[in-house]
């Protein structure tokens, strides 16, 4: 709002107020004409169609013999408003997004934890109409380590990205909370979950030996699977040539639970086996809770 005074002796008369610029716009006085000592005022308002700072000349024409037309200026800025979002894998993250999802990517896989890591990489939206800046982007868990993005200003319609990096060190199901200052301001800090799992590492890997003598010197008598007691969840079964079943356990274990090249199934029920090559398939879940699969051949000799 501007006043114009009259501190002459005679009335001063006003024309039409102007402005040069559009994004400024004039509401007239009241009245044309002001009386010595009087005054009236008018408006100015400013709604700027674009970003940055605008300037506009308001013009006064009147009455005033050497102020004909009185000139001043005026300046705004024009502002936007800064709108985030955050996508993964093209969809976007909820803020405050607890549950991970694959399809958001932010359930990432498993992994050893003594080799191997898993790179996410997640994008941040300017949807408003002003620049949107962002603060350092944090992970509450160090097993999630955060790289940056490369600008932190974030023009409207624009957008940067950021990775995560799973690298465990621990084993179990594992998450972290990605937070994200920025200036929205009714979402300045946008979090997400992210998931992993660490794996323990495979520290007695299995081992079939390829040979039985089971001819009872004491040496090679039984068939030997290396390893194959620290997964007491297993099922070993053997095949003659012509793929029939001939020989099938739960639970090998070296020991008291072994093949000694007899038959436990079919019509050599209990007896020794001819020599020759047999096929092998054992079934075992690791200390991870995955199943494992090994398939082979050995070789059977015997004295009868």
């Amino acid at each position: 709002t501007y006043w114009i005074i009259n501190e002459g002796s005679l009335d001063l008369t006003l024309g039409t107020i102007v402005s040069n610029n559009n994004e400024f716009t004039v509401t007239q006085p009241g009245s044309s004409t002001i009386v010595p000592g009087d005054s009236v005022s008018f408006e100015v308002t400013f709604d700027p169609s674009t970003l940055g700072n605008q300037t506009a000349s308001i013009t006064i024409p009147n009455s005033d013999n050497d102020e004909s037309n009185y000139d001043f200026n005026i300046s705004g800025t024009g502002t936007g408003i800064e709108e985030i979002t955050v996508n993964g894998n093209s969809v976007e993250i909820p803020n405050g997004q607890v549950a991970t999802t694959t399809e958001t990517g932010t359930q990432l896989g498993s992994l050893n934890i003594e080799k191997g890591f898993e790179v996410a990489t997640y994008w941040v939206y300017n949807e408003g109409t002003g620049n949107l800046n962002i603060g350092t982007v944090a992970s509450s868990n160090l097993n999630f380590a955060v790289s940056q993005p490369v600008s932190k200003v974030i023009a409207p319609g624009d957008s940067v990205s950021f990775t995560v990096k799973f690298d465990p060190a621990v084993v179990g199901i594992l998450t972290t909370t990605i937070v994200i200052p920025n200036s929205d301001s009714d979402e300045s800090l946008y979090t997400f979950n992210v998931s992993g799992v660490g794996l323990e590492e495979e520290l007695f890997p299995i081992e079939v030996y390829d040979a039985v003598s089971a001819n009872g010197d004491g040496h090679n008598d039984v068939w030997v699977i290396k390893n194959i007691e620290h997964y007491p969840n297993n099922v070993v079964r053997i095949y003659n040539r012509w793929g029939n079943l001939v020989w099938e356990t739960t639970g090998y274990d070296n020991s008291s639970n072994v093949w000694n090249g007899e038959s436990n199934q079919g019509i050599r029920f209990g007896n020794k086996l001819p020599d020759g090559t047999y096929f092998y398939a054992i079934e075992y879940q690791d200390k991870n809770g995955d199943s494992k699969n090994e398939k082979g051949f050995v070789i059977l000799v015997s004295d009868n």
